[in-house]
Parts: C-alpha cells; structure tokens; sequence
C-alpha cells in the first residue's frame, strides 16, 4: 500500500523520523521489550542488547524535492505615475504563481510585492499589462486568462471574477481613453474591453477569416488598430462606438509569409506603425493619405519589440544592434539616434523623473530599466528590485548517470539537476540539493549521446549536447554556439520544437513539431557527433510526429503521429497513426490508425514481450506490431484535457504494468487486470531505472518512490 507523505506548507521536507509510519514505530518498540536484558551480573547473566536505532525502510508516496528553478523573468513592463507624480513600473515575474513587483523608476525600489493567486500550481504569466494615468489604474492579464486590477492609490490589487470565455492568453494591453482597458488575445483572435468602474466587459472582432491570433494594438481616440497573424497577416481599424472592421492590407512586399504576424503596433499624429515578425521590418503609414509611406528593415526580433511614442516626438524602436532609434515619420526621415541601449525592448512607458521631465522607460527580462532623457540625451539604468518567482517546469528527463534534469517554461538560461543518493536524505531539511547546467531556449525534451545529456529547444528546433565532466556539471552551450554542441535541426525544413528524443546509439532520431503556420512535422536523424543529418517530413501529410519508440535493433523504430501543427494554421483532423519507420531504407514500411477517433497518439512504448502499448488523449491501445492490428482499446476517465496536442502525455513499460501521466495525473495501469489508478496529480513524468517516478506540478518537482529497487514493481 502506497503512503502519501506530504511536506509542510513552507516548502520544507520533514525529518526521516517524522515520516516513519506508526506501524514502524510500534513493531520496533516491541522488538526492543522483547528483547528486555536478563540482570548484568551473577552466573548465567544473559548478556546485554545494544540498543539499535530502527532502520527507515525504502518509503513509498510522494515526496517534494522542491522548486528548483528561481529567477526574475520579465515579459513585458508597463509605466506610469503614482497619485503624487511618482514614475513606477509594473512587472511580473513569471512563474507558479507569478509575482508582481511595483516598482520605483528612479531608483528601483519595491513599491509592492503581490501574489497573482494563492495556487501555486497555477501558471503565472503576463504579456499583458497597462497603466491608466488618468485614474492611476493598472491592469495585469496572464497567460492563463487571469486579469487582476491594481489600484495605484493604494498599491493593493484584486483578481477579476467574470473574465470571459474560461479565460484567453492575453497578449497586448493598452489604455482604452476612458476608465477601461483593450486586450488583445491569443487563441480567440479578439480584443476585449474591460471596464474596473463597472467590472463589465465587452469583445470586437474576430478579424478576418480563421484569424486566432490577435497581437499588435494601438488606439487614436475612439478608433482602435489591431494586428492579426499568421493565416491571413493584416491590420484592421475599429471603432469602440461600433461599426464594421476595416481591413489595412499590409504592403505587397510584407506578410508573404504564412507565419507573419504583426506584433506591435503605434500611432502618432495621424500616422501607423507596424513591425512584422518574423521578418522585422517596420512600416509606416500615413492614415490621411490611406497609403504606406516608408520601410525600415533593421527592428530587432525579439519577444516583445514595442514603440513608445510622445505627443511631439513620433516613434522610438530598437535597431538590431539593440539601439533605442529615434522617427519622425512627417518629416520621413531617421534622426540622430539616442544613445541608449535597450538590450531585450520589453514594454516601453513615459514618466516623470525627479527634476519634472518626461524620461523614456524601457525594460529588460531581469527587470533593468533603461531610461531615456530626449531633452538632456542622456541615459541611466537602473536595477529594479523585482520580486523573482518559482519557475513553472516545462520538461523532466535524466542524465546518463541516472540524476534527473527538469527545465522551465520561457527562456531560460539553465536546467537543473538532481542527483538522488541516499533516500533519507530526500527528507532532511530544506529538501533536495540541485545544482544547475548552462542551457539556452525552452527545453522541449531530453535525452542521451554516450556520456553527455541532449537538449531538444525551441525556438529554431535545435538540439545541444550538454556536457558532463569530470569536475561537475559543464556546458559549453550557454551562450556562444560551440562546435559540435549545437544543430540546427532540419533548417530548410521550417521546425520548431523538439518534442521528443529517441538514442539509438548509433544515432539520435527527434521528433519535431513545426514552425508558425505550417502543418507538418519531421522525424530529424542526428549523428552522434551532430556533424550529419537527414529529415524525414510529412510522413503523414498534414501531421507531426510526436513520440518515438525503438523497435528493431538501431534500423526501425516506431512513430506516433497526430494533428499537431505550428501556431496559426489550422491542424489536420486525420486521426494520429503509429508508424514503423525503416531509417536505413527512409521508407515507412507499415502504418495503421491505432484507434479511430483520435486525433493524436501522444505516447508509445515496448515491452519485453515485444508488444506495442500506446496512449491518445484518454484511450489506452495495445497493437500487435508485427500485423499492426490493435489488440484491446481501453478509454479512462482522466484528469484536465482539452483533447488538443500537448507534450505532457507520457507512457512507460514498467514490466507488469504501464506507468503514465495525462490531463494532469500520474497513472498507473495493470497489465493484466487493466485496472487504472491515479498516483497522485502531476505532469512531466520521467520513470528511473530502479521504478521511481518524477515529475512536477507547477513549479515544484516530486518524486514517487517505488517501494522497491526492482524496475518491474512499483510496490
């Protein structure tokens, strides 16, 4: 019988005597009275016992290892003033939850420190986020459709209740001119308007056809400009006092790609800007001539390039040589550029400073503010004293050794890594020791090449070896690109994310799943030493291959595929196949759909027996794959799953019986009897050699350990 064994609020683990269970504790008492001495002295004295302290047996539950990702990370600043004048920013620090730090501009002080949420195994996230000066309102909307209210008089906030539609990822955020805020959002394609005095809501659009992408915003007035992506790249205008979308066509050399978006947007005196992404350029255009008047080819890419604007003093924007640059677009011309290095350009406001003018704020993902003076021309930075959060775990995996890696969500710059040794010592205070290997990118997936752990990151699908050397965790990849480290999977092939890594020793096979607005996916085949490649794509059209299983020797291996397609193009609802891919003569020499209905075989694995276990998004399958004819097909009830793509689905032979994680549970299943049973809520599931699970739940990682060292029992 499984012990859930749980840890204080606080984060720390218990000590090993406090999670002993009673039955331990009696049995051994009465061991020692059994065995009470006999006198000490005198013939036939029997000789005296020495006292032994009870052994911990291996535990069984879960434990908490910790949250082993913490930093600040910013998505985007917004700017404003305080009731008295004072310049202050708003940011959150992402994570589970996320923080929102209110900030002093002009010496970085913490105003405020407040929690989105008291469920820290939430996503905290926020893209979007806005001041009104005249009411000394803020808003903050997160990533998992969450708005919260700040009110700046008080510097306290409130959570919204009626946030509409079960909550969109919100992007952008602006002042609508009248007590209210416009958000634009992602998935639905809409702009909302939300309204603090009277907590009411109201939504325009869609814009176009198909269009589920809403990003850029601007507002003249009554009038509202709002960006779309990816199926159909376009500006339209609308009016908050109601009236049909008037559709801006972008210039006939913009937008030709499927996977355009337009990301930011501004307005000034009559005149738009725009800056498409990918391609970063920005286009101006004069509203009173209704036309397009001027390109500039060199805005930098980034998350969030925004523009910030004054009454008379046109656009600001970052170069690609991260320079703040300086149009006046009546004059179509570029002046002289401030000196003034934005680094990362995310969010932009203007403030007062202390002598009274008005100073050009940006920010950067750690919090540093760049400050802009247009009347001295001169720049200070100031270090925003940012609360960090507990970074949400994207992706679990191992190193060749056995320790166990967890990545987070948004770029990050490292993976941190457990190395387990002593059970006890799981439970000593303040929980787990981590320590941290250099990476780049979110981590999508992990795996292994002879001794080195292997990253699959997004964005750009590349795949890094992470060295591990004798002296301790190393890694030449953090920054600089070292040769041999990094591949750039399938380049002219249009991927993007990594999802899965399968080493065959001989040689590494990836899945990934495509670039913006594209619908098919590849298998990608790695030489170890990264120096060869080849690329399998559209084995089913209109599908991507989204886990990867061994089959024969290092030649055939197994596929599952499913409807998974880039951001902004419509997936195909095919439903998913598993495949046997034949790597030596690049042909598909058998597929089947495993079960009808279902559009994405998310996991598969092999048992020893050689039989096919796989995982859609509620439905267990076991195919015989020799013929590829499905054996049984067994649908649970699971936790939280919209039925969607996710990377979360996993699936591991555990002997005799599977072990699993879907729609936010970690599953065991019995072989024989098919009995299904949750181990405990959690996504990310990694199974060790020895049958321990781990995985996570928001920022925090666990372990569910086995009860025994053997790799076919779990208990």
């Amino acid at each position: 019988m499984n012990e859930l064994h749980t840890a204080p609020a606080a984060g720390r683990l218990p000590s090993r005597r406090r999670v002993l269970s009673a039955a331990v504790a009696t049995a051994a008492t009465s061991a020692l009275l059994t065995l009470a001495p006999e006198p000490v002295s005198g013939p036939g004295a029997a000789p005296q016992p020495v006292p032994v302290e009870p052994v911990p047996p291996r535990f069984t539950g879960e434990v908490l290892l910790g949250e082993p990702l913490h930093r600040v990370l910013v998505p985007v600043g917004a700017f404003g003033p305080l009731p008295d004048g004072t310049g202050v920013a708003l940011m959150v620090a992402s994570g589970s939850p996320g923080r929102l730090s209110v900030v002093r501009v002009a010496d970085g002080q913490r105003l405020a420190d407040l929690p989105l949420g008291d469920d820290d195994e939430r996503r905290a996230a926020a893209w979007a986020l806005a001041i009104d000066a005249a009411t000394h309102t803020g808003v903050v909307g997160t990533t998992d459709g969450r708005v919260y209210v700040v009110d700046l008089a008080t510097l306290t906030h409130r959570a919204v209740d009626n946030v509409p539609d079960d909550g969109p990822f919100f992007e952008r955020a602006i002042p609508d001119g009248d007590g209210g805020f416009l958000m634009t959002s992602y998935g639905d394609g809409l702009v909302y308007r939300y309204t603090p005095a009277t907590d009411t809501w109201a939504s325009f659009g869609p814009f176009g056809s198909g269009n589920a992408y809403s990003i850029g915003l601007a507002r003249a007035g009554a009038k509202v400009f709002v960006g779309t992506g990816t199926n159909d790249p376009a500006i339209y205008e609308f009016s908050l006092d109601g009236g049909e979308p008037q559709r801006i066509d972008l210039p006939p050399a913009a937008g030709g790609d499927v996977r355009s978006f337009v990301y930011d947007l501004a307005y000034w005196s009559g005149h738009l800007c725009a800056r498409v992404d990918p391609e970063n350029r920005l286009y101006v255009r004069d509203l009173n001539k209704d036309e397009w008047v001027l390109t500039l080819d060199d805005a930098a890419p980034g998350l969030a390039v925004s523009y910030a604007r004054d009454e008379s003093a046109g656009f600001y924007y970052a170069g690609l040589d991260q320079e703040l640059r300086h149009l006046d677009p009546t004059r179509m011309e570029e002046p002289a550029r401030p000196d003034h290095s934005v680094s990362a350009f995310r969010g932009h406001g203007w403030v007062p400073n202390a002598a009274g003018d008005r100073v050009l704020v940006t920010t950067n993902a750690s919090g540093r503010m760049h400050l802009w003076n247009p009347r001295s021309a001169e720049t200070e930075l100031v270090d925003g004293d940012v609360a960090p959060g507990a970074l949400l775990i994207r992706s679990v995996g191992a190193t060749p050794d056995g320790g166990v890696l967890a990545s987070a969500m948004a770029t990050i710059d490292r993976v941190a890594r457990y190395d387990g040794g002593d059970l006890a010592a799981d439970f000593a205070p303040g929980g787990a020791e981590f320590t941290h290997l250099a990476s780049s990118g979110q981590v999508e997936s992990f795996g292994t090449s002879g001794g080195d752990v292997v990253v699959g990151s997004y964005p750009g699908a590349r795949l890094r070896r992470l060295r591990d050397g004798a002296d301790g965790p190393t890694a030449g990849t953090s920054g600089e690109e070292a040769d041999g480290d990094v591949v750039v999977l399938a380049p002219d092939q249009d991927q993007d994310r990594p999802v899965d890594i399968l080493d065959l020793g001989t040689r590494l096979v990836v899945a990934t799943t495509p670039d913006y607005g594209q619908i098919d996916g590849a298998v990608v085949v790695v030489s170890p030493d990264f120096e060869r490649q080849r690329t399998f794509r559209g084995l089913v059209p209109g599908q991507s291959p989204l886990c990867l299983a061994p089959f024969e020797s290092d030649r055939v291996i197994l596929v599952g595929t499913g409807s998974a397609a880039g951001l902004g193009a419509a997936p195909s609802e095919e439903d998913g196949r598993v495949l046997k891919l034949d790597l030596v003569s690049r042909e598909v020499v058998a597929s089947t759909v495993a079960v009808p209905g279902e559009r994405n075989v998310s996991a598969v694995a092999t048992d020893a027996s050689g039989l096919v276990w796989g995982w859609t998004r509620n439905t267990l399958f076991q195919l015989d794959p020799v013929t590829m004819t499905t054996m049984l097909v067994r649908r649970y009830r699971v936790g939280r799953d919209t039925g969607g793509y996710v990377t979360g689905r996993q699936l591991h032979d555990g002997g005799d019986h599977l072990v699993g994680c879907a729609g936010g549970e970690v599953f065991r299943i019995d072989k024989a009897t098919l009995a299904h049973e949750v181990l405990a809520e959690g996504t990310n599931l990694h199974r060790s050699p020895g049958g321990d699970l781990y995985y996570s739940r928001g920022a925090r990682l666990y372990r569910w350990v086995s009860g025994n060292t053997s790799a076919t029992n779990l208990g």
